[in-house]
This record gives structure tokens, sequence and C-alpha cells, in this order.
């Protein structure tokens, strides 16, 4: 869990803020779910666990750090004033919570195939060709 940590801190510093407005919400959730499908990819392919650690190091920043601060961002621009803490909250439920059930009771390349799915759905919500 260190590693994991310690790998989204250069990442939050240095360049989400920077990414977000220069893609906008739509281009840097679909880029969140395009980096989880390649995590979830190297994933299922590694030979022995110690390989987890070198693709978590790299791959934590541009899937879990990224996507949250996305989805905290958006859910602050779209929400009427007084009301950001609460939708805040309901992303977070949605994550921790029910994307916690999803991943257990789904197999690594199951959440690759889902992962597309998503890249297409945000894709289609957000306008984008």
């Amino acid at each position: 869990m260190k590693v994991t940590g310690l790998s989204n801190v250069p990442n939050v510093l240095s360049s989400i803020g920077k990414i977000l407005k220069k893609l906008g919400y739509g281009h840097s959730l679909t880029m969140c779910f395009l980096a989880y499908s390649v995590r979830f990819s190297l994933i299922s392919l590694i030979p022995t666990p110690w390989w987890v650690l070198p693709v978590e190091l790299f791959m934590q920043g541009p899937t879990y750090a990224m996507s949250y601060t996305t989805i905290v961002a958006y859910a602050s621009a779209v929400t009427p004033p007084g009301t950001s803490a609460t939708m805040q909250g309901l992303a977070a439920g949605m994550d921790d919570g029910f994307g916690e059930y999803i991943m257990c009771s789904t197999d690594v390349r199951s959440m690759c195939t889902l992962n597309i799915t998503c890249v297409k759905y945000s894709e289609k919500v957000f306008g984008m060709k």
C-alpha cells in the first residue's frame, strides 16, 4: 500500500490539474479508463506476484488518482452551490463501496472488458467522437 500511495504523490501534485484543464473532464475520464485497461491487462499477464509492484508503481497515478480527481472535479463543477460535498460523497460511495463489490466479484480480464465498455460509454455521454 505504501508503494502505491507514494507513487500517487508526484502525479497528483504535478500533472493532474494540468491534464484536466487541457483535456477536459470527458477526455480525462476516457484516458483513465484506457489506463485501467492497460493496468489490468498487465496484471493479468504477470508471471509472478512480485511483478505487481512495478505495475502498480507506474499505473496507480494515471488510473486511480487521475480518475478520482476527475470525478471529484466534475462533481464540483456540475452541482449547485452547497451540494458539492454531497456529490463527492456519493461518488466516493460508488467507488469505495459498489466499485469494490464489482471488483471482488469479477476477474481481471472481465475488468478489462468492463473498462473498454466504459470508454465507449464516456465517449457517448460526453459527446466525443
